[in-house]
């Protein structure tokens, strides 16, 4: 603030008469100076005051005069005043911190106060008040003292007018931006609109101090919440669980399937399934064997005649234990078959105990040939030596076309013929087996069957082939020598020996001419 002494200049006696020449009386006539004007307004001693001369020409004249008659002479008298920068017009007015009294009114922005013309504080109306986060500042004079005369500012953190101001949003601000993978929180004013201004906090899933995060692997650390029987994925900021096979769920439950009830087993249908934790097991039945998965019949005719008698036949069961039918000449269960006594008379079809006198068992086996009448070409035909034993081992075939081997037979031994031959038919399914084993087969071939020379020279010899490594089974008459029947290996020697029963059969299936 300029001191109020420098804010009177001094205006020369001179100019008296012109600044007063046609003005009005500027103040009242009860209007005066005051001593503390006088003392205040002085400079070097002189004051310039506003004179009232009481003339009607020139009412009011400007004069500078010593502080002293301005104490004594002019504070006195009605209608002086102090001379305002040399101006006793109606604009004059006294500044800030001059006294004030009735000769002259405080200048705008001002009032007088306790005799003393002190500035208007606009901030203190409450007409005037700043928003409540905003700091008032009064305007010195003139300023008025309505709202003009002040200034609103919003406090730090806060931005707006003054009159409304609102908390400064730090994380709207691009430059305070956090992690992508955090969350910015704005602090409460007075915080700064700068980064200070705001907090970052890493978003579930992610690790570090906010302005950085990275991504948590769960599954690594063992803080998810997947099942025992679950896979963990880890995805960005979480993470995934998936039941794992033979388990059904949401990943976080997960329940075992029973495959084998829900029929998802890829066990044989000659298996059992058995379910296990998040799988299932196959075990092949009883009378099959293989993986599980795959399942084959077991053949238990195949070793040691499936536990039949060595004097049976073994027929194979699927999945079940073999049927054992004691062969032709003998009698049992199956398990235990007991010769029948040497003759097999009685068996159906041809059969015979060899004796060395046997020369008429040829003209038999084509009498049984003869009274069977009409052979079907389905029809099978049973050819069997069983040695009972004595002498070599015997064996068996059994075969489908059985008109063609009665057929070739009858040709071969009718009357009048040469009694040899030899002939050979399409393929067609034959079965084998040596005495006391299982039956092997069916083989599909074409077969020889000799006749008469062929074998031994005898219009009723037959030896068949039997098919199996050049084996042959024969039944020749004339063989006296040798007890008749035979069984040759190799076609280089044959096997002999009295006592061997020879059994020809024919029936509509197999089951009724082989027994199996």
């Amino acid at each position: 603030m300029v001191p109020v002494r420098l804010l009177v200049s001094a205006i020369a006696l001179s100019a008296l008469a012109a600044g007063c020449a046609g003005e009005a009386p500027a103040q009242s006539a009860t209007q005066h100076l005051s001593t503390a004007q006088c003392d205040v307004f002085a400079r070097d001693g002189r004051i310039t005051i506003c004179h009232a001369t009481g003339s009607a020409r020139n009412p009011v004249v400007v004069m500078r005069v010593a502080e002293a008659a301005c104490v004594n002479a002019h504070s006195d008298h009605p209608g002086d005043y102090v001379a305002i920068n040399g101006d006793c017009g109606p604009s004059a007015c006294l500044p800030q911190l001059a006294p004030c009294d009735a000769t002259l009114r405080c200048c705008d922005g001002l009032t007088c106060d306790a005799g003393t013309c002190v500035n208007i504080d606009a901030c203190a109306a409450p007409a005037n008040a700043c928003g409540a986060n905003a700091t008032c500042t009064d305007l010195p004079a003139p300023a008025p003292g309505d709202a003009s005369g002040r200034t609103c500012a919003c406090n730090a953190g806060y931005e707006g007018d003054g009159i409304t101001c609102r908390d400064i949003n730090a994380c709207a601000n691009p430059a305070n931006a956090c992690d992508p993978n955090a969350t910015c929180a704005d602090l409460a004013a007075p915080a700064p609109g700068d980064a200070s201004g705001r907090t970052c906090a890493c978003n579930p899933g992610y690790a570090g101090n906010g302005e950085t995060c990275a991504d948590v692997d769960e599954c690594a650390a063992g803080t998810d919440n997947c099942s025992d029987n679950a896979t963990c994925s880890n995805t960005p900021g979480s993470f995934s669980c998936a039941c794992n096979p033979g388990y059904s769920g949401n990943g976080v439950a997960c329940t075992d399937i029973d495959e084998c009830a829900a029929g998802t087993d890829s066990c044989s249908d000659n298996a059992t399934c058995s379910n296990t934790p998040g799988s299932f097991s196959c075990t092949c039945n009883s009378g099959y064997g293989g993986d599980g998965a795959t399942c084959t019949d077991v053949n238990e005719c195949a070793t040691n005649n499936g536990g039949c008698s060595s004097n049976a036949s073994c027929i194979n069961n699927a999945g079940g234990p073999p049927t054992c039918t004691c062969n032709l000449g003998f009698t049992g269960n199956g398990l235990t078959c007991t010769a029948s006594g040497s003759s097999c008379a009685t068996a159906s079809g041809f059969c015979y105990t060899d004796t060395p006198a046997d020369d008429v068992a040829g003209a038999a086996l084509r009498n049984y040939f003869t009274s069977l009448g009409t052979v079907s070409p389905s029809d099978f035909i049973y050819f069997d030596i069983t040695t009972r034993g004595v002498g070599a081992t015997g064996g068996a075939w059994c075969s489908e076309r059985a008109d063609w081997y009665v057929s070739n037979y009858l040709t071969h031994t009718a009357p009048g013929t040469s009694g040899s031959g030899a002939a050979s038919p399409g393929g067609h399914r034959r079965y084998s087996r040596i005495e006391g084993q299982p039956w092997s087969g069916p083989v599909t071939n074409s077969y020889y069957n000799y006749y008469g020379s062929y074998c031994d020279g005898s219009p009723f010899s037959w030896c068949s082939e039997w098919g199996i490594g050049g084996f042959y089974l024969g039944t020749m008459p004339s063989q006296t020598q040798y007890y008749g029947e035979s069984y040759v290996g190799n076609g280089t020697y044959w096997s002999y020996g009295a006592g061997w029963s020879v059994t020809v059969r024919v029936g509509s299936t197999r089951l009724e001419a082989c027994g199996f």
